[in-house]
C-alpha cells in the first residue's frame, strides 16, 4: 500500500531529478498516474537528495498537496492511484 494513496481514479505528481552532478541535476519532473499505478522513490548512498528529491506537489481533481519528507539521511516514499 503507498503511503499517500491518491484518493481520485487519476491524479499527477510533480517533483526534480534528485542530485546526479550532471547538468540535469534538479531539473522539473511531471508524471500522470493512471487508476492502479504505484511511483516509489528513495535516494541511493544515504543521501537525502542523492537521484531522488524529497518534495512533491501531487494533484488531484479538486485539489492536491504538498509534501515533503523533512529527513537529511536516506528516506522512501511511495504514491499511488486507486483502480
Amino acid at each position: 500500500m503507498p503511503d499517500f494513496p491518491v484518493k481520485r481514479v487519476a491524479g499527477s505528481f510533480s517533483t526534480a531529478r534528485g542530485d546526479f552532478c550532471t547538468a540535469d541535476s534538479y531539473e522539473p519532473l511531471s508524471e500522470t498516474m493512471g487508476p492502479g499505478s504505484t511511483k516509489r522513490f528513495a535516494p541511493t548512498g544515504g543521501k537525502a537528495t542523492n537521484v531522488e528529491f524529497p518534495y512533491w506537489n501531487v494533484e488531484m481533481a479538486g485539489g492536491g498537496v504538498l509534501l515533503a519528507v523533512g529527513w537529511p539521511g536516506q528516506w522512501a516514499a511511495s504514491f499511488g492511484a486507486r483502480q
